[in-house]
């Protein structure tokens, strides 16, 4: 079954390791080789150097090892992210 739009998520940049991550992800999820391969037609997907966009934002597959990694960067840093529970 392929998995519906909702449970995919987006990014607004990427790191060229990271790039290269979700492309192998692509290649492992059902829903985004299908619109790789233009077998799944939906006007709300652009696909740019191997990358597909949503409203401008990368798409990432809902098993994502990047998405993980952005949480945790977000997390993570004194600038972006929090103290932890204690200190919430």
């Amino acid at each position: 079954m392929l998995c519906p739009d909702t449970h995919h998520f987006a990014l607004l940049t990427i790191t060229a390791e990271w790039k290269k991550e979700v492309m192998d992800e692509y290649a492992q999820d059902v829903y985004t080789i299908g619109i790789l391969d233009e077998s799944i037609k939906n006007m709300r997907y652009v696909v740019k150097e191997g990358l597909i966009y949503k409203r401008g934002k990368i798409l990432l597959t809902p098993t994502s090892e990047v998405r993980k990694k952005v949480l945790h960067a977000l997390h993570n840093t004194p600038l972006v992210g929090h103290l932890g529970v204690a200190k919430t």
